[in-house]
């Protein structure tokens, strides 16, 4: 997911589906069906699961039966993005922690409170990290100066400029800090510990118990490697501890009963701007060349497990200056996973550029390909925008899924705003969905809301389907904690209890009635 204005458009990948009674249940566009296993091999490895493929504009098992896939992005986990998962601190919640043992405590707090008007109006706000660039910085110094003498305002201001936040949609910044204060060894070892604690089996048991089938994985490719964290990396070293991890992730799903797609959200040299840098995929041979080689070692791993519903291939590759170039290296990955003799379905995302802007898949040769957007209207305010721009999307994908003659998968998207109308407005784009037939996957399955911005600035959102924090949370800090204190808080995850936004959740069930 990416902090920009995004109009038109559906995208995204991943896709998991679970269910423990030996029969998974597949929602069709005719009612449900049931697809037999076929039973577990002769070492004990989980019940193997219909290949998928695309017939038309339909996803058809290896029976030819239609099969819809509904679901969640698993956000935060093997893309460590710290606004989903709350890894460190924005610079408002490290003030908030900093005014604790403050002389000037309670003065810090109203300036806090006072640092973001449009809270103070009572506006939902539409941002992923509450209280954090440098001009809310320089609103907050303002407030501050009008409450404490000034020298003493200039301290504890300077003191927060020590501590850059890390809050991102990128795990870059972590990933640095951790490497910086650690070495590399550690980081991976760090990370490893959180990722084992924030997705585990029993997350995948909700998923298939709420009726859900699938799952789409976000994946950064520096979670997959040891290398160290550049803009344009050498080579790529991969990191067999995370591998297993989600060889046990697609157990838990086969198990249960939960498709998952396998979602590339950073590749080398960057397809968008997740880290701060432009990407340079598209103009540079070298990284092409590493991205063809990690999809092919993730096809060499995966091909023969029918649980992965999808590959999706580049996430928003939003920086690609022209469709023909966003294509030809679509087409450099594509040909490489099917030399590799994989027919797994492959997601191939327009970028924002618009369902319209992708190619004829016959114009590459493409078979068994599944066209996607993403929709984030972060502008929307009420719920007659929402209806507007989905009489808008309907026309043009209609037309373009007309020509193209293939799936289409909203990979992610969300209302993002507490509020009201945003329930209707989910509400209309579920049941424009399920009217198209299109698959889709919610952003996010867990996002923890900032217990700091709740204090502050009255905020909660609808990032998460499981949002509401039920019990402590000790919020990791990168800067200040040890190695074993940054490990105990990262194995803590496990224990959260993040209940569902119930309201949210019977909607997205609605399909289910």
């Amino acid at each position: 997911m990416k902090r920009i204005v995004f109009i038109f458009l559906i995208t995204f990948p991943f896709i998991f589906s679970c269910d423990d009674r030996g029969l998974t249940n597949v929602e069709t566009g005719d009612g449900p069906i049931q697809i037999t296993d076929v039973g577990t091999d002769d070492i004990g490895n989980a019940p193997r699961f219909s290949r998928l493929k695309a017939s038309g504009k339909r996803i058809v098992d290896t029976k030819g039966n239609p099969v819809r896939l509904r679901g969640f992005n698993i956000g935060g986990y093997l893309f460590l993005e710290t606004w989903v998962n709350q890894i460190d601190h924005t610079t408002s919640s490290r003030a908030y922690h900093f005014a604790q043992n403050h002389k000037y405590k309670d003065q810090i707090i109203a300036a806090l409170k006072e640092s973001i008007p449009e809270a103070k109006k009572g506006d939902p706000l539409p941002n992923v990290c509450i209280g954090n660039s440098d001009g809310w910085l320089e609103n907050f110094a303002t407030e501050l100066k009008k409450l404490i003498p000034e020298p003493d305002a200039n301290e504890f201001i300077n003191e927060l400029k020590k501590y850059p936040s890390i809050c991102d949609d990128s795990d870059y910044k972590l990933r640095r800090l951790l490497a910086k204060r650690f070495g590399l060894e550690t980081r991976d070892e760090l990370i490893l510990s959180f990722i084992k604690s924030w997705i585990t089996e029993s997350d995948i048991k909700w998923i298939s118990e709420q009726g859900f089938n699938l799952i789409r994985i976000p994946i950064g490719y520096r979670t997959l490697t040891t290398d160290e964290d550049t803009e344009l990396p050498e080579k790529l070293t991969y990191n067999e501890p995370v591998f297993k991890a989600i060889d046990e992730l697609l157990n838990w799903c086969e198990k249960y009963g939960v498709y998952a797609i396998i979602d590339l959200q950073e590749s080398p040299g960057g397809h968008n701007d997740y880290s701060d840098f432009k990407g340079k995929l598209y103009e540079n041979e070298k990284m092409q060349k590493l991205t063809v080689e990690l999809w092919k070692y993730i096809s060499s791993r995966y091909k023969n497990r029918d649980i992965v519903a999808m590959y999706s291939l580049l996430a928003e590759p939003f920086d690609a200056p022209s469709s023909d170039a966003r294509d030809i290296v679509y087409d450099k990955i594509v040909k490489g996973i099917r030399e590799n003799g994989d027919d797994h379905l492959l997601v191939i995302h327009d970028g924002f550029r618009g369902m319209g802007s992708l190619p004829m898949p016959e114009k590459y040769n493409w078979s068994n390909v599944v066209y996607s957007t993403h929709i984030f209207e972060f502008d929307a305010t009420s719920l007659e925008a929402y209806k507007m721009i989905i009489g808008l999307y309907d026309k043009v994908y209609t037309e373009a899924q007309r020509r193209y003659n293939v799936p289409f998968f909203i990979g992610s998207f969300s209302v993002i705003k507490d509020v009201e109308w945003a329930y209707a407005a989910l509400s209309e784009l579920l049941n424009w969905y399920e009217k198209k037939q299109y698959h889709w996957s919610l952003w996010t399955y867990k996002r923890i809301d900032s217990p700091e911005a709740k204090i502050l600035f009255n905020h909660s959102s609808m990032w998460g389907v499981r949002s509401v924090l039920r019990s402590e949370f000790r919020r990791p800090d990168i800067y200040l904690d040890s190695k074993e204190e940054i490990k105990q808080k990262f194995e803590d995850y496990k224990n959260l209890v993040l209940e569902p936004n119930q309201r949210m959740l019977d909607i997205l069930k609605s399909f289910q009635k």
